[in-house]
């Protein structure tokens, strides 16, 4: 099983845009929140920052 640092956003389906949205979304009990992910900036203890993006795209999509 492979461990990452990944870079993302927390999202809500509250109609609000940014930050606002997820503190709104979160004082809702079962409110839809998703994270998402577009960067991979460690898998298993090693740092891959220095890879080209199009390496961690890769290995992110992977992940999934």
């Amino acid at each position: 099983m492979n461990q990452g640092i990944l870079d993302g956003e927390l999202c809500a389906e509250t109609g609000m845009e940014g930050i606002l949205g997820v503190c709104e979304a979160r004082k809702v009990r079962h409110a839809p929140l998703a994270f998402l992910a577009f960067d991979l900036l460690e898998l298993d203890g090693q740092e891959v920052m220095s890879e080209p993006w199009t390496d961690r795209r890769k290995r992110l999509e992977d992940l999934g």
